[in-house]
């Protein structure tokens, strides 16, 4: 059966704070760009873990990039692309876990989702996997939900589900429905998938839940994750932002203690991080580099990490101080 949303009324906040509030008290930030010492060609994906920056780059030989913060400067190049074993096809999205130290690749074009351990990706040592598999339903997507769950999207032309719950080996284990009404009255499912595509953030803590759709209701929503049913305490809807700011999109990353999201006014190339905690609440928000596309946090909630364009059109990776 589609597990539905349960709306809370005691539990949800009733603010009415829009998106457009938020980044209107936005403050600024000193921007460093890092110094690389190999040449970018076509990165999209990053993330931080243990004191280090991973990267994919769609033009490399070497799909995984390993940059020590510490000694700035990039430590491997590693994972072929290809389809022999342990190599990746592209496109992928890039996942860290900071309780197993482990780096997790999705091949969204095949379903494999490949973990490694940090510690291998930055010795130079032949590559084994702690686990491989592949997800049963969805690829597009995929967020970890506590200790031995993920969710996971895709394209679900026989139901309503926004996404399916998957063990660690990639069993299916049952649908969920995070989909806003506005989504859900679709009726042809590949133009519900389309409007319905979002990026998930994840506190393992205190089981919340983050989704912001990356281009259809600039909406932000928060869901309490600890029972059978997501319950969604907190949202940022805002129809007429959308009007106003098309076309814009949104990410998201998480921390132990934090959710991010980064907004994007494609128009008029305006970026902000904002900063929300478990209730969904808003903690801060900064402007970064008008051309930012994606971003990571370190998991002491202290400097923000950018992909972005310089003025040459150049990509680089930026940072910012949140303190």
């Amino acid at each position: 059966m589609l597990a539905g949303i349960t709306v809370s009324c005691s539990k949800q906040n009733k603010t009415p704070q829009t998106i457009e509030e938020i980044i209107t008290s936005a403050r600024e930030t000193t921007q460093r760009v890092l110094p690389v010492n190999v040449m970018l060609a076509d990165p999209y994906q990053i993330q931080y873990l243990d004191g280090h920056l991973l990267w994919i780059d769609g033009t490399r030989d070497k799909l995984l990039t390993v940059y020590d913060l510490q000694q700035q400067t990039v430590v491997r190049q590693v994972v072929n692309e290809g389809k022999g074993p342990f190599e990746i096809l592209p496109p992928v999205q890039l996942l860290t876990d900071p309780a197993e130290h482990t780096v997790g690749l999705l091949s969204r074009r095949t379903g494999q989702y490949t973990v490694y351990p940090l510690a291998d990706l930055i010795c130079d040592t032949l590559l084994r996997p702690v686990r491989s598999f592949q997800f049963a339903q969805g690829r597009d997507h995929c967020v970890k939900i506590g200790g031995n769950r993920y969710l996971s999207a895709f394209y679900f032309p026989d139901t309503v589900a926004s996404a399916a719950v998957c063990d660690t080996a990639g069993k299916f284990l049952r649908w969920i429905n995070t989909y806003p009404s506005e989504i859900m009255e679709i009726e042809n499912p590949s133009d519900r998938y389309m409007k319905g595509q979002s990026s998930m953030a994840y506190l393992p803590a205190e089981q919340v839940l983050c989704i912001a759709y990356t281009s259809y209701l600039d909406r932000i929503q928060f869901f309490d994750m600890s029972s059978a049913e997501p319950t969604l305490v907190r949202e940022y809807g805002v129809p007429e932002l959308k009007e106003k700011y098309t076309p814009s999109s949104l990410c998201t990353y998480a921390t132990d203690r934090f959710i991010y999201v980064l907004w994007m006014n494609n128009l008029d190339k305006e970026r902000y991080v904002l900063k929300f905690d478990c209730e969904g609440g808003v903690r801060d928000c900064i402007e970064v580099g008008s051309k930012a596309y994606r971003f990571c946090v370190t998991l002491d909630d202290t400097k923000i990490y950018t992909l972005e364009q310089d003025s040459a059109a150049m990509p680089v990776v930026a940072e910012y101080r949140l303190r």
